[in-house]
């Protein structure tokens, strides 16, 4: 008799840990159809996806507070990444509606540090971020096969670098996002 009590305890409370663990994260898994998360780059690409997809704002999947989710914004741009009280924090990357995409360090819900910036028309900008713009040493491709590298300020609008185009290089500067060549 002793023993079959002994064994209903052990079960009721391996059921009751299921039916917690079934409450806090199934809903999430259910809502986004992922079945095993896991955690990886190509989980959260698929999370941020469907996310995408969707007329749900706000939190989407995980923790957007602290921690690791996936954040649909009223515009329809998602975030996935890391949070800190609330906030874009760390390691995340952006897709806004208009086709660009931002993939790289936040601090206080701004672009900090390195990230690269995938615009819409096809240029990117790799290079560092300072209070979300362009700021310090960077390197712009443009679609054409041109690149400009070179040390970047005021947001991104003026530059002095190198623009090369194959292995034409010439001594340039960036003016109020104008590009002016010495040679």
């Amino acid at each position: 008799m002793n023993f079959q009590i002994m064994f209903l305890k052990k079960n009721f409370v391996f059921f009751c840990l299921l039916i917690l663990v079934f409450f806090t994260k199934c809903p999430a898994m259910i809502r986004t159809g992922i079945q095993n998360p896991g955690g990886s780059d190509s989980d959260m690409a698929l999370i941020m996806k469907k996310a995408f997809s969707t007329t749900q704002k706000g939190c989407f999947y995980g923790n957007c507070v602290e921690g690791t989710g996936v954040f649909v914004y009223e515009d329809g741009d998602v975030y996935g990444g890391s949070f800190r009280n609330a906030k874009r924090y760390g390691r995340g990357e952006i897709i806004y509606k208009n086709g660009s995409k931002f993939t790289g360090f936040f601090v206080n819900d701004l672009k900090n540090g390195n990230g690269k910036y995938e615009f819409s028309n096809g240029d990117i900008y790799e290079g560092n971020f300072n209070d979300g713009r362009p700021e310090g040493e960077g390197i712009y491709y443009f679609t054409d096969g041109r690149t400009f590298q070179g040390e970047f300020s005021s947001g991104g609008s003026s530059a002095s670098g190198t623009l090369k185009r194959g292995t034409d290089e010439k001594d340039c500067s960036i003016d109020e996002y104008t590009v002016g060549c010495k040679n």
